[in-house]
């Protein structure tokens, strides 16, 4: 499942509107539209903010090159 969707699918049961989510979590109401919308240009910081609040973290595992 892409991250847009299930932050979506979570706010949703907790019956909150993208307003009310986007000023409890923190974030900006366009940046909440763009997550739901699945825009590839999200910064991750925001993401796991987003995420926080819901009670879930994601983490980005760096590929070492050599």
């Amino acid at each position: 499942m892409i991250i847009g969707e299930k932050v979506k699918q979570l706010r949703r049961k907790t019956n909150l509107t993208q307003v009310e989510f986007a000023r409890r979590a923190g974030i900006g109401l366009r940046f909440i539209r763009k997550l739901e919308q699945k825009k590839p240009t999200v910064r991750l910081d925001k993401v796991n903010q987003v995420l926080d609040f819901l009670g879930y973290h994601l983490e980005v595992i760096k590929n070492e090159r050599k």
